[in-house]
């Protein structure tokens, strides 16, 4: 996972990507673990909104 920091100030620009390689079967495995339902519990309702973006 590398997270990357935004470089501009712009209202319409995210503040942090986080960059994450999985496979099909990581990205199942992930999405039903126990970190990433931590990580929604205590952090989602913090977020203002965000983007997903999947790319092969």
């Amino acid at each position: 996972m590398i997270i990357h920091k935004s470089n501009s100030t712009r209202d319409n620009r995210y503040s942090i990507m986080i960059e994450m390689n999985l496979s099909p079967e990581g990205l199942e495995n992930f999405d039903v673990s126990e970190v990433h339902k931590e990580w929604k519990a205590t952090y989602g309702d913090r977020l203002e909104s965000k983007a997903i973006f999947d790319c092969d």
